[in-house]
């Protein structure tokens, strides 16, 4: 019984780090707050008028995004809840408006994925940039670079790759979250 325990809990750990981590974006959404919003004194106040999530580069080990785009389902579904889920934050917290003159973009995402490990950390880091757009040329009025990350543990589920996909929301949710705080801020 102990060595099939032992087994599983090997297994499961080293499930937690293959491939592309399909993201549940109804748990990704319930658990994503803005606990505060902007004022007509913040910066950026109604003035974000839409959201690209499109890096140039997904992390070191996936390099371009473009063509890991082209050819990943779930790094297709993946992006489109991530930049809907940054959108909605930024609405709920007085920030886009479509009539504004700047529109926010992810430029890059580095993540640090756990290899084997009970506790499953994920760091992510991104690079968010405002930019003004007029005759065809963007200028970046604004960059932000947001570090975050979650831990998921055996208390969140006993199987790895849960519990890493558990980290990689959290990671991402938190980034979002301390972005569009940052944001209010400035």
């Amino acid at each position: 019984m102990f060595v099939r325990l032992c087994l599983i809990f090997l297994v499961s750990g080293l499930l937690g780090a293959c491939g592309t981590i399909p993201l549940d974006t109804e748990r990704l959404n319930s658990r994503f707050t803005v606990s505060e919003k902007a004022d007509e004194s913040a910066k950026y106040y109604k003035k974000i008028k839409s959201v690209s999530w499109r890096p140039k580069t997904v992390n070191e080990m996936a390099g371009d995004f473009a063509g890991a785009y082209a050819n990943n389902e779930v790094l297709r579904k993946n992006t489109d809840a991530l930049e809907e889920l940054l959108t909605q934050g930024l609405e709920s917290s007085n920030l886009l408006d479509s009539a504004g003159p700047y529109y926010l973009k992810v430029v890059e995402i580095h993540e640090k994925h756990p290899g084997f490990g009970l506790d499953m950390i994920v760091i992510v880091k991104i690079v968010y940039n405002i930019l003004a757009g007029g005759d065809s040329v963007d200028k970046v009025v604004h960059e932000e670079v947001v570090e975050s990350s979650f831990s998921a543990s055996l208390a969140d589920s006993i199987i790895g790759i849960q519990r890493h996909t558990i980290a990689t929301e959290g990671a991402f949710r938190k980034n979002i979250e301390l972005l569009i705080e940052r944001l209010i801020h400035l």
